[in-house]
């Protein structure tokens, strides 16, 4: 398991990373597309990674949250206990 900032670290390079390699490619197969669409078609592509990373920081996020109120719910639990044992 990463660690929570790391996590965001990648995601956020992420777009970057696949337009790159994306214009990279299109280099080696010397296509000779008009500016414009270049520009649409890494827009689009940047679009759709944001709203990826966005849905699995959601989902992680959302771990996190479980994680922490199963923590405190268990604190909880230990507390009663040790009133009982009192």
């Amino acid at each position: 398991m990463h660690h929570p900032m790391t996590v965001l670290v990648q995601l956020e390079y992420f777009p970057i990373v696949l337009s790159e390699s994306i214009q990279q490619k299109n280099m080696l197969q010397g296509l000779r597309q008009p500016l414009k669409n270049n520009l649409m078609i890494r827009l689009i592509l940047m679009l759709l990674t944001v709203r990826k990373a966005g849905m699995f920081c959601m989902h992680f996020f959302k771990k996190l949250l479980l994680l922490k109120l199963e923590v405190i719910f268990a604190a909880k639990k230990i507390k009663n206990l040790r009133h009982f044992a009192a």
